[in-house]
C-alpha cells in the first residue's frame, strides 16, 4: 500500500492483524487492519486512531480474542 509504514504484525488464531503507520500528514496516522483476505490480499476492514497508543490498545484486545 501506498503512503504507509508496517509498524506491528500478527498471524495468529483471530487471522492476520497489522498496525500502519500513515507516512503523510493525517488527523489519524494510525491503521489498525482486520480481516485480510490471501486470495485477493486486501483488507476487509480497519479502525483510525489519532495515536499509537490508542492502535496498540486496539491490536492488543484484537488478538485476544
Amino acid at each position: 500500500m501506498k503512503n504507509i509504514k508496517e509498524v506491528a504484525s500478527y498471524d495468529g488464531e483471530c487471522g492476520r492483524v497489522k498496525i500502519f503507520r500513515k507516512t503523510i500528514s493525517s488527523p489519524e496516522p494510525w491503521i489498525v487492519a482486520h480481516d485480510y483476505d490471501p486470495a485477493t490480499e486486501t483488507w476487509g476492514w480497519g479502525s483510525y486512531f489519532t495515536t499509537e497508543a490508542e492502535a496498540r490498545e486496539h491490536f492488543a484486545e484484537y488478538i485476544k480474542t
